[in-house]
């Protein structure tokens, strides 16, 4: 444990501000659909009582040495893994196999998340063991190559095509700038490229998305649904917006509003100037992670507080691009602020270990001043 906790205040604000926003726009966002469960605060309730244990994490994972996860990294992944698998295990259904309980028709603990994490931790630990090794292709470069492959694989046979890309993304980045070459980083790419073709081909659900987003004038009514309706409420908001709580396409026109489209509602309850400040905000985090990162006593805290600010902002890019159409439909939530216990426990406890490295790069700074 460290001694005393010199708090990183403005990422500490950045944090509160996230998800202050997010907690009340995923209250007037789910309020509609929350009511066919005999309460509009149906949503609100489960979110506080994640938030509750998000914040418990935040606080532990500030004050744990985070040096303890390269140690542990193995095991981390070891256990992501079989957390993934157990998910298959107990889904006793043709459907999706993303969770690991599944409990009369209800399905909870969003399994892809650990393992999401578990890559980065894991990722940190290589890049810092081998960093000197980076140029060897065949020790080094694709053992680490067949384990994310595998991980990731996992995740897409799900089936969760977008999550699977989104951690290629991150891990892809992460790689990149821990300095392996950018030819080996094209083979993995070429080799994920054939497994997104595949998983396209064989899931039809998936192509259609694909094919409605070339083709966003089509298919209104059906397939470009939530993508068509996701634009009218952004230029509903206009500038200033139609004000909190009084969006109408959150009324039966978008499905996922509480979700995967909350940045919409954002839009249009909020207008463009407050849609602006969010992903204003999420520069702010992410740039907060670089320095911090910068200032890391060690190259593990380094790569580690790089990854998670990298997760945020590949997962906050995309979840805004596809509400725009910039992107495909993808079911990304919004960091902080879409509904998901799985989710904002995770995000939050990544914010702690986030702390716990500026906490430990401060003081290293402070005993460099003091000399």
């Amino acid at each position: 444990m460290t001694s005393r906790i010199d708090y990183d205040k403005k990422l500490i604000i950045i944090i509160v501000i996230l998800t202050a926003i997010g907690t009340t726009i995923m209250f007037s966002a789910s309020s509609p659909f929350a009511v066919q469960f005999g309460s509009n605060l149906f949503f609100l309730k489960r979110h506080i009582i994640a938030l509750i244990i998000g914040m418990g994490s935040l606080i532990y994972l500030s004050i744990f040495n985070y040096r303890q996860f390269q140690i542990l990294a193995p095991w981390i992944i070891v256990l992501a893994i079989l957390t993934v698998l157990a998910g298959f295990y107990f889904n006793s259904s043709n459907g999706p196999a993303r969770w690991l309980l599944y409990s009369n028709g209800k399905k909870m603990i969003t399994t892809s998340d650990f393992m999401k994490f578990g890559m980065i931790i894991f990722t940190a630990f290589y890049l810092t063991k081998y960093r000197k090794d980076l140029d060897d292709f065949l020790k080094i470069i694709l053992p680490y190559f067949v384990l994310a492959g595998f991980t990731v694989f996992t995740i897409l046979i799900q089936p969760d095509l977008s999550t699977s890309l989104a951690i290629a993304v991150i891990l892809g980045l992460m790689l990149f700038i821990g300095g392996v070459k950018m030819s080996h980083l094209l083979y993995a790419a070429g080799s994920a490229f054939v497994l997104v073709m595949l998983s396209v081909l064989r899931n039809p659900y998936q192509r259609t998305r694909v094919l409605s987003w070339l083709n966003p004038n089509s298919n209104i009514s059906t397939t470009n649904w939530q993508s068509y309706n996701a634009k009218i409420a952004l230029g509903n908001g206009g500038i200033i917006g139609t004000g909190i709580g009084d969006s109408s396409m959150k009324h039966g026109y978008l499905p996922e509003a509480h979700t995967d489209f909350i940045y919409s509602v954002i839009g249009e309850e909020l207008g463009i100037l407050f849609s602006m400040l969010i992903l204003i905000l999420f520069a702010l985090l992410f740039i907060r992670a670089v320095k911090i990162s910068q200032n890391a006593p060690d190259p593990f805290g380094m790569f580690l507080a790089l990854g998670i600010g990298i997760n945020i902002a590949v997962y906050a890019c995309i979840n805004v691009a596809y509400v725009s159409g910039l992107l495909p439909t993808t079911g990304l939530p919004l960091p902080f602020i879409s509904y998901g216990g799985t989710h904002t426990v995770c995000t939050l406890a990544s914010m702690g270990i986030l702390l716990n490295i500026s906490h430990e790069g401060n003081k290293k700074l402070k005993k460099r001043y003091a000399r």
